[in-house]
């Protein structure tokens, strides 16, 4: 199920299995016609988890420090 691309899962996940799960969710934000728009709710909302607007958590922190 792609959806599960976008959020950690419940347990802890290796960095590997972590890399290739948030690299197949950036594939979809890609190519997504709403991704600005997605960022930005994200950032307005502050949403902590999961992929939003082809960004991570850390990189949306990043992004906002910026």
């Amino acid at each position: 199920d792609m959806g599960l691309a976008f959020y950690p899962p419940l347990r802890a996940e290796r960095r590997s299995v972590k890399a290739a799960r948030e690299e197949r969710a950036k594939k979809v934000c890609a190519s997504c016609e709403v991704r600005n728009t997605c960022l930005e709710q994200a950032l307005e909302r502050g949403e902590r988890y999961g992929i939003w607007g082809g960004l991570t958590d850390l990189e949306r922190r990043h992004l906002q420090a910026s």
